[in-house]
């Protein structure tokens, strides 16, 4: 079992996180959007958990896992520049049933 399942369980948690924001990049903004698997608050910061289930090998899973871990990092940076508190993420690859 990952970690990130046991963080889940301890301090104010939830899943299916819709979020937002509006961030400058060199051209100007852009609207950053999506909706994070889990997320975790405790004295700590954030914990951005984010669930894949690919079907690939360990190898396959190696070159799409720098795609996911950009996603994470971007979901963790908008909840550090919303919330003022510090955010960490992680990428769980489970088995798909």
């Amino acid at each position: 079992q990952h970690p990130a399942w046991a963080a889940l369980t301890t301090g104010m948690w939830a899943t299916e996180v819709p979020i937002m924001q509006v961030a400058a990049n060199a051209r100007g903004s852009v609207l950053r959007e999506g909706v994070i698997d889990a997320i975790r608050l405790d004295s700590a910061g954030w914990l951005v958990v984010d669930w894949k289930s690919d079907r690939l090998s360990a190898s396959g899973w190696s070159r799409v896992l720098p795609k996911y871990e950009q996603q994470v990092a971007l979901y963790a940076e908008a909840l550090r520049a919303i919330s003022g508190q510090p955010a960490d993420g992680v990428v769980v690859h489970v088995s798909p049933s």
